[in-house]
């Protein structure tokens, strides 16, 4: 499989993710339905997984745009994301990966859910599973439809939890307040990611 070379970036894989938005046209697009694939402010409907090699660091990143989980009217989305990296070219399965979300809303100004408040639990098959504290990142980017205000959580999990997250049928998110659930199109694209790290079949 091919790779694509990156050019030196920063070291925090779930910041360097959104250097791919202008790949998958998400971050600027208006919102359309193009070959069945709906765009939103940074996510899309499907999750094109793909390698991209950072010479710099000598590391392959395997990754996926932001998958849309939920639209808040007027102008305000929550999407998932998740990645994982090895040494060089070389595949090694990954202890952990990244399992991350963004809040995204058009505008000048983002009255943040998160800010101050972005703990991660999950819940499944009613079992809560609380992941602690997130990383936070908040970064502006102007776009054609505007200014978009950008807002990054994610942790590392361990191979084993998130093999429990994309083998259920559904997953309950309580990120800081917000409360929603991972159906059967986030938890897909989340397969796609752990077949490439060998998790599942």
């Amino acid at each position: 499989m091919s790779k694509k070379i990156l050019k030196p970036r920063a070291a925090a894989l779930s910041v360097a993710l959104f250097a791919a938005f202008a790949l998958y046209g998400g971050g600027v697009a208006a919102p359309a339905q193009e070959g069945g694939l709906k765009k939103g402010i940074v996510c899309m409907s499907v999750a094109f997984p793909e390698d991209l090699y950072d010479k710099a660091g000598d590391r392959t990143v395997v990754k996926f745009n932001p998958v849309l989980v939920k639209e808040i009217p007027p102008s305000r989305e929550i999407g998932v994301f998740a990645d994982f990296s090895y040494p060089g070219h070389n595949f090694a399965k990954p202890s952990a990966l990244t399992l991350g979300f963004v809040h995204a809303a058009l505008g000048e100004t983002l009255n943040s859910d998160f800010s101050s408040n972005h703990g991660l639990t999950l819940t499944i098959g009613g079992e809560q599973i609380p992941l602690g504290d997130t990383s936070y990142n908040k970064k502006e980017e102007t776009t054609l439809r505007g200014k978009v205000q950008i807002e990054t959580m994610s942790l590392e999990v361990q191979s084993a939890v998130f093999t429990r997250i994309v083998n259920a049928s559904s997953v309950g998110v309580k990120l800081g307040q917000t409360e929603f659930t991972l159906d059967e199109g986030q938890l897909n694209a989340l397969r796609k990611i752990a077949k490439r790290a060998q998790l599942i079949n």
